[in-house]
């Protein structure tokens, strides 16, 4: 017959004729019969290997229908057959060449075979040659045992064995993990071999946030979290030298899931998730994501995820996987909490260390601030702590001016002191100088970052001077200014200065405080403002001795070169001082009298006494006193001008008296002199004037005028203008006429009376009139304050007809002594008093 026949490589041989074994009709009519309910694959070869007959079994086995399966060759490449090892099977490899050649038979060989759909099935294939009735090998028979379920139990179990002893080691390793990245290196070591995941990335919940802080990251994932990093700043957060990326929960749905789910949230393809950030996913290449719940004590600590990216594929993980990884959480949910717990007990011990080397820094501070006596000195205190408590080596005090529109740098030590040189040369408006020095200011003006540390009550902090937009950029050029701290330096609420430190250049590089330095530098500041103050007070008090060094000079050159006696006593009556006078006038000197009280130093008792009675009074009430007095000296009987005053501190309170006498003695002899003179002059004025007059016109004092007025007939009225002299003329008129009814011609002495009104008001700006009543005699009384008549114009004034000078009566004189019976003139600097008589 004709038929097609299969090559052993798949081909096949068109019109290829074989005889038909004379048994054949036989096999045809038993075949089905006998192994048609077999539960194995039976297939028959002829003798050339090729397939004569396949039970329906095989073509389970195979994935073929019995038609596709005759003629086939039983090592058709097609099927893939291998060995358990992968190896590839043909020809004498296989189990009915061996049974077709040599009449072996072949049990139980395992091998692999791959059917038309790509599926697999593992197999135990048994043949035994045919032979026919001469014993001449005509074909085999093939029994294939499905082993599929069987292979893939024992893979099972031996993948669970080996997840097993994965997880053992696991366990051992993270049991000893004190860190993150120890965790995340002990998943990497059996997370690749056990599961096919080259990376591994830990997230942790942020306490009081909605963000996951990426710990650590291995494999892929490394590279993808540094990609993240460039996208978004803002996702770094730094942690002393530490570096870690933050992931927003709130607005991301596949994060929040993640942490949500109470089991293993699988992401088979990031690409087509509905819920991932496809911007994400684009950038860093996510494929498939495993993400792990990390719950303790039914606390979410966080998760941690394994998965694929880029050209690893789409790879979701088996129930075995998946089995593994949540026996393997909880394991890592341990070891993240212990490591937290560890961690926070490192920064509590760490802290507590860092608390004792700031507080042991600040005693030595403290000690060290209290013997600064400048400004200069407080810096080299302040930098025999700072480079090696906090490694900053630059410090400078800047105060503000008192309008507040300039800080002046009063001393600087470091880098600072190098920057402000730089600062000097940027130009005139930075530089202050005074006749000694020359020294750097910086102008407040509109510039928003020096308003805010000169307004500021904390710690004002710029990270990178040359990206915080509050900086001016020409500055940070100039000074190459990093880290900025400026802590303010406050005292009982009132802002003494700042103090300035920070980094400078690439070689300082970046540095921000952490919280713990902010609070040491804080602690500092207060220390700092003290020794400022008490600086400051140093040096007004060595101004104020310097000036009150130089007062006492002056004093002393004054005190020491009048004639005037001075002495001071403090309030438990000892001398302070006493002049050169005061000592000569005793018989003794300064240095012999300080000390020492009255008692000790005056000739008398009595004198001691008397002078004790008023330094006690002027003490008591505060006040002034002063008089003339007589006394016996070793120069004789002297008079003095002497007064007392008490002397007050900057509250107001008396802390001493001082006592001036000056000698006036030769003085009063001379007014004594003058006097008897004077009164001898104005009494011959008197008697002459009076003998012209016919006693008309008498001069008197101002006492003896008082002693010849009468009793007030009317209230004393001003006038003080030219426009009420009528109203005076005719009130005086009236008061006459009514109290003196008996007097007649009064017309005319009212003309006299208008003569004097006039002149109080020209010369004295106003005056004062009263009527008054001597017996029968009517007083006009005209009195001013204005300068008086000069004495010795006295006569010419009243006596000279037409005489008139400014003070003076002139003409109008002599017409009030015609018109009146007797005119009384008492005048002196201050004042004239003028009463105008008329009797009946």
């Amino acid at each position: 017959m004709i038929s097609e026949q299969r090559t052993r490589d798949g081909g096949v041989v068109q019109g290829t004729q074989h005889k038909e074994s004379p048994r054949r009709p036989a096999w045809d009519r038993y075949f089905d019969q006998v192994v048609g309910g077999v539960a194995d694959g039976i297939i028959i070869v002829d003798e050339s290997c090729h397939i004569l007959h396949a039970n329906e079994a095989a073509e389970r086995l195979f994935g073929m229908s019995k038609a596709q399966l005759i003629g086939r060759c039983c090592d058709d490449p097609g099927w893939k057959l291998s060995s358990p090892d992968g190896t590839p099977l043909a020809g004498e490899q296989l189990c009915c060449y061996r049974a077709l050649k040599i009449g072996e038979t072949s049990r139980h060989l395992e091998q692999t075979i791959t059917r038309p759909d790509g599926s697999t099935v593992t197999v135990l294939v048994s043949a035994s040659p045919l032979r026919d009735d001469e014993r001449r090998i005509t074909g085999a028979i093939n029994s294939y045992t499905d082993i599929t379920e069987l292979k893939q139990a024992e893979q099972a179990l031996r993948q669970k064995d080996e997840h097993n002893r994965s997880l053992l080691r696991l366990y051992a390793l993270l049991g000893q993990a004190n860190s993150y990245t120890a965790i995340v290196e002990a998943l990497l070591s059996e997370i690749p071999s056990a599961l096919g995941y080259e990376s591994v990335w830990l997230q942790l919940v942020r306490e009081d946030s909605d963000d996951l802080l990426l710990l650590d990251a291995g494999g892929p994932a490394e590279e993808a979290v540094k990609k993240l990093l460039q996208m978004d700043e803002r996702l770094r957060l730094r942690v002393g030298d530490d570096e870690f990326l933050i992931l927003p929960m709130t607005d991301d749905p596949y994060l929040k899931t993640a942490v949500a789910t109470k089991g293993i949230h699988v992401v088979e393809d990031a690409r087509t998730h509905p819920l991932t950030d496809k911007k994400i996913v684009e950038a860093i290449g996510n494929r498939t994501i495993v993400a792990v719940p990390l719950v303790l004590a039914d606390r979410r600590l966080g998760v941690f995820s394994v998965g694929t990216f880029g050209d690893e594929g789409v790879r979701p993980p088996s129930e075995t996987q998946l089995d593994y990884l949540t026996a393997l959480s909880n394991h890592v949910a341990v070891a993240v909490d212990r490591v937290r717990f560890l961690g926070e007990r490192r920064a509590a011990e760490e802290a507590l260390r860092e608390s004792e080397a700031y507080s042991h820094s600040l005693l030595r501070l403290y000690e060290t601030l209290g013997q600064a006596n400048s400004y200069s000195a407080i810096l080299q205190a302040l930098l025999g702590e700072l480079p090696r408590t906090l490694g900053y080596g630059s410090a400078g005090l800047l105060v503000l001016d008192e309008g507040g529109t300039r800080a002046r740098l009063l001393e600087a030590k470091g880098s600072i002191e190098k920057a402000a040189d730089s600062i000097l040369k940027l130009g005139e408006e930075f530089r202050a100088r005074t006749e000694d020095e020359q020294f750097l200011v910086l102008p407040i003006g509109d510039d928003p970052f020096l308003k805010e540390i000169v307004e500021a009550a904390h710690i004002v902090v710029v990270e990178d001077a040359r990206t915080d937009p509050r900086t001016n950029k020409e500055i940070v050029a100039a000074t190459e200014n990093r880290t900025i701290i400026n802590v303010p330096l406050m005292l009982a609420g009132k802002k003494l200065g700042i103090l300035n430190t920070g980094t400078y250049g690439d070689d300082e590089g970046v540095k921000p405080p952490t919280e713990r330095q902010l609070e040491y530098l804080a602690a500092m500041a207060n220390h700092v403002a003290v020794a400022m103050d008490r600086v400051r007070f140093l040096a007004e008090r060595r101004k104020a001795e310097a000036a009150l060094r130089e007062s006492e000079s002056r004093l002393r050159d004054i005190i020491g070169n009048t004639n005037a006696i001075i002495y001071l006593k403090d309030l438990d009556g000892r001398f302070l001082l006493a002049n050169d006078q005061f000592a000569r006038l005793f018989g003794t000197n300064e240095h012999e009298i300080v000390g020492k009280t009255g008692y000790d130093v005056f000739p008398s008792t009595d004198m001691a006494l008397e002078l004790d009675e008023r330094e006690r009074h002027v003490r008591e009430t505060g006040k002034w006193f002063g008089r003339d007095e007589t006394m016996r000296t070793p120069l004789g009987e002297r008079t003095y001008s002497s007064v007392m005053f008490p002397l007050r501190d900057s509250s107001g309170a008396v802390y001493a008296v001082c006592g001036v006498s000056t000698d006036i003695t030769e003085a009063r002899r001379a007014q004594e002199e003058l006097r008897k003179k004077d009164r001898a002059i104005r009494q011959a004025y008197v008697d002459v004037i009076a003998a012209v007059t016919g006693n008309k016109l008498i001069l008197m004092t101002s006492e003896e005028i008082k002693e010849a007025l009468g009793v007030l007939v009317t209230k004393p009225r001003r006038i003080g203008s030219y426009r009420s002299l009528a109203r005076a003329r005719a009130e005086i008129r009236t008061a006459i006429a009514y109290h003196f009814p008996e007097i007649r011609g009064t017309m005319d002495f009212i003309v006299g009376v208008c003569e004097g009104l006039t002149n109080a008001v020209k010369h004295g700006g106003s005056g004062r009139y009263e009527v008054r009543r001597r017996n029968s005699t009517a007083q006009v009384v005209i009195s001013d304050r204005g300068p008086g008549v000069d004495f010795t114009t006295v006569p010419k004034a009243t006596l000279e007809a037409g005489f008139s000078t400014q003070g003076t009566l002139g003409v109008g004189f002599t017409i009030m002594l015609e018109m009146s019976d007797r005119v009384l003139l008492s005048t002196e600097p201050g004042g004239t008093t003028l009463v105008l008589e008329l009797s009946s």
